[in-house]
């Protein structure tokens, strides 16, 4: 169950099968179980309602249409280890975000906080072409020590992952799913 926070009081349920929360692992397991004990429904009360919809299809149905992947599903997988989607999400942020300078803060916080060598190397390319128009790039970079340090690794080549970048014009009905 989440809240939608646009209409006050509305709930929306979600429901999902005992074996697709098992296949997701221990984190998503405990947390149905205390609520279970508790007598009440799991609340996931910070994120939308499309967020966990999209979410409890994942562990449903383990595929993800791209039109719903954004951070916040990114942050929701992590926070409940659901590492398959978030590796899903970090991948198509990373491969499809575009930075301005009004957000690369927001994203290189985002990166250090879920230590995403993906979305780092994707900052870096943004940045080979715009750091020089960017007046604060070594400020804002000063910042975030282990975002440096993930782009030491990047620069000195210890990450081997080739990163595509690309724009989707209509991403309806495109599936991505883990191929483990």
């Amino acid at each position: 169950m989440c809240y939608d926070e646009t209409l006050p009081n509305k709930e929306h349920n979600f429901k999902c099968s005992k074996s697709a929360v098992a296949r997701c692992g221990e984190t998503l397991m405990r947390e149905f179980e205390n609520a279970l004990n508790a007598e009440k429904p799991l609340q996931i009360i910070d994120f939308e309602p499309k967020t966990v919809s999209a979410f409890f299809n994942f562990v449903e149905n383990r595929v993800i249409d791209i039109s719903e992947i954004n951070f916040e599903l990114a942050i929701l997988a992590h926070l409940y280890k659901i590492f398959p989607l978030f590796r899903i999400c970090e991948k198509y942020l990373a491969e499809t975000k575009t930075f301005s300078e009004f957000d690369i803060d927001n994203w290189i916080n985002f990166a250090e906080e879920y230590h995403s060598i993906r979305l780092t190397k994707a900052i870096l390319l943004w940045a080979e072409k715009n750091a020089k128009k960017y007046e604060k790039w070594e400020e804002t970079v000063d910042k975030y020590e282990e975002f440096k340090k993930m782009v030491g690794s990047i620069t000195l080549g210890l990450d081997k992952r080739y990163l595509l970048q690309y724009k989707i014009k209509e991403p309806e009905g495109i599936y991505l799913f883990p191929l483990e």
